[in-house]
């Protein structure tokens, strides 16, 4: 796309519309022209054509409506359907200037660059090309536009298993990634990398990448957003979706698959079970599924500040965890565990059992918090949950939750099962306990059992109705140890 203007633009540096013009290795003669005239003298003659033809030697065309060229500055006019043509790239423009000792290129109005071999294809309303040269090492090309919009294919080969980029792939045995760029600039840096400016919106495949600037690898690997940056669809093989917010995204591929999402700055990522908060959250891959999330928080804020703003945050159906860094592991869309490091804190979001609700806010959950907070989960299938149940998929459920360093705990359990054959809805029992490790272990979304080591703390039940004492205390008493 870009080296076609390259070889085109060489032939102005001398331009003699009568002879035969040598530049850089090729030649290049005047095929045909409806009129030509020359005033000057040699080395300041001013050359009018009109239909120019240039055919070089190696095989490009060049034709436009009229050409004026100033030897004294050496530069080159091309007036009306400016087009260049060397295999299959070309350029189309309303105009083209060339400055020769500048080793520069501009076009403007409608322009087009077209590499069919590639799949690439530009179009802008100014195009600026400065030529490859000693002090250059490659050539950097700009277009601007309302927006300016580009095209561009990575293809990558099939061989003996293993998938690697390649621009030689046959049709039987590659496949084909498209981009599709809008933006206000385009900037190429040879064939390497596309900087882009100004309400950035990049569509691969699924993914739908907005942002106010852009840095993309032209062979698929990287692409980074600056500013505002939100990355929308990312589709994984087994239907789930993700999406991502921040000051700065970097997106990661590796023959063609999503590796590696990571938002910087104020961060956000959602995902099918849940969301996940921070200043920094970075997302892995392994064949198209999301396989890890971790986040860090800020860690400038000192622990009063933390306990204010948590530092990293993770949400989904049946729980919430906080700390200082979080990751959360799955496997084919299922979450299998999260863990929360520094100032930790899990929070489980059972469906509320109006039957224990309080205007106490913090009697309407159950809590786990320490250095360390670790929590294991199991899914229940989706034909084993209840027709009644607005989710859709498999549920998760908690396995067990765990606190390390400074553990602490409260929860609560309906004691209405134990109050004879009345229930009464305020019967709550509430644990709190402080120890260097508490592990839970829960049934059915219920507690089963609960391990302390050190423990301190207390255990509420309520009072009960004297018909009943003698005949539920033994069921009470059993219970109680239970927890201990």
């Amino acid at each position: 796309m870009i080296k076609v203007v390259v070889h085109f633009i060489a032939i102005f540096v001398a331009l003699t519309p009568l002879d035969i013009i040598a530049a850089q290795q090729q030649v290049c003669d005047l095929l045909a022209s409806d009129e030509l005239n020359s005033a000057g003298i040699a080395g300041t003659r001013v050359s009018y054509l009109s239909k120019p033809y240039f055919g070089c030697s190696d095989g490009t065309e060049i034709r436009a409506d009229s050409s004026i060229t100033y030897e004294a500055t050496g530069l080159t006019r091309l007036i009306g359907d400016v087009y260049f043509s060397e295999g299959t790239q070309e350029l189309h423009s309303d105009e083209a200037l060339y400055y020769s000792s500048l080793g520069r290129l501009n076009a403007t109005g409608r322009i087009e660059v077209e590499d069919r071999s590639k799949g690439s294809f530009v179009t802008g309303d100014h195009l600026s090309l400065l030529q490859e040269n000693q002090e250059r090492p490659e050539e950097l090309m700009t277009i601007n536009g309302t927006p300016a919009y580009a095209t561009m294919s990575v293809s990558t080969v099939v061989d003996g298993g293993e998938i690697s980029p390649s621009t030689a792939a046959s049709p039987s045995d590659s496949r084909s990634t498209e981009f599709q760029i809008n933006a206000k600039v385009l900037h190429f840096i040879g064939d390497r990398m596309l900087q882009a400016l100004g309400s950035v919106k990049v569509e691969r495949d699924s993914l739908e990448l907005y942002s106010d600037s852009l840095e993309l690898f032209q062979d698929g690997s990287i692409t980074k957003l600056f500013f505002n940056a939100v990355i929308e669809g990312s589709l994984t093989s087994s239907g789930a979706s993700t999406n991502v917010k921040g000051d700065s995204i970097y997106i990661l591929f590796s023959d063609d698959t999503l590796k590696q999402i990571q938002s910087i700055g104020t961060s956000e990522a959602i995902y099918d079970n849940g969301s996940v908060y921070g200043s920094a959250v970075t997302m892995f891959f392994e064949n198209d599924e999301l396989e890890t999330i971790s986040s860090t928080g800020n860690s400038e804020l000192n622990d009063d500040q933390k306990e204010a703003e948590p530092q990293a945050l993770a949400i989904t159906r049946g729980f919430t965890i906080m700390g200082d860094s979080i990751e959360l592991s799955l496997r084919e869309g299922r979450l299998l565990s999260a863990v929360g490091i520094g100032t930790a804190k899990g929070i489980s979001q059972t469906q509320p059992d109006t039957r224990t609700m309080t205007e106490f806010s913090f009697l309407n959950e159950d809590w786990i918090e320490g250095d360390t907070v670790s929590i294991e989960f199991s899914q229940t299938p989706s034909d084993r949950i209840s027709k009644s149940s607005t989710e859709t998929g498999d549920e998760v459920n908690i396995e067990t939750m765990t606190a390390r360093g400074r553990a602490r705990s409260f929860f609560r359990r309906s004691s209405n099962e134990v109050i004879g054959d009345s229930i009464d809805p305020a019967g709550m029992e509430l644990s709190y306990v402080r120890g260097d490790e508490v592990r839970i272990f829960f049934s059915d979304g219920e507690i089963r059992q609960m391990e302390v080591d050190n423990a301190q703390g207390s255990f509420l039940q309520p009072i009960l109705r004297p018909d009943t004492i003698s005949s539920d205390s033994t069921r009470l008493n059993k219970r109680y140890r239970e927890h201990q």
